[in-house]
């Protein structure tokens, strides 16, 4: 039985969702106990404003990522970062499985080592591929971190 997937990744609705409600949150948090620990309020503010203003790097790519994985296990990588048709299609990027990957049902966090030596953090849940492709990509990457140790 083969293993290879090759699917599109987006930022996931849910995540972005729970980043924008611990946002409004910590904003909103020092007006329900008045009057306020002035010190302490503003930097909760300011903290909640932050966080909504400079999201997380996994949040920040819309386009999204494409990831390839073979049947042997190879990874390939290509970030979709520019809006021009011409560059729309980057090259794809060896990339290797890292330890400290989480494979729960519902959550994939893919550290993957690009083979330029930077470090890349995928974050994937339900909702950041296509419907029915969350459990293909799952299993390739159980069998991925297998191969690994």
């Amino acid at each position: 039985m083969g293993i290879a997937v090759s699917l599109l990744v987006h930022c996931s609705r849910r995540l972005r969702w729970l980043q924008a409600g611990l946002a409004a949150s910590a904003v909103g948090a020092p007006l329900l106990c008045w009057p306020p620990d002035w010190p302490l309020a503003w930097l909760a503010v300011l903290m909640g404003l932050l966080a909504l203003c400079h999201p997380p790097p996994s949040l920040r790519n819309d386009k999204g990522f494409r990831l390839d994985i073979s049947d042997h296990g190879v990874i390939h990588v290509a970030v979709y970062l520019n809006h021009s048709l011409p560059v729309a299609m980057p090259v794809p990027q060896l990339a290797a499985l890292q330890p400290g990957a989480v494979l729960w049902p519902w959550l994939l966090v893919l550290p993957l080592r690009l083979a330029d030596g930077r470090a890349l953090r995928l974050l994937v849940l339900r909702d950041s591929v296509a419907p029915g492709a969350f459990r293909p990509l799952s299993v390739a990457c159980r069998a991925c971190a297998a191969r690994d140790l």
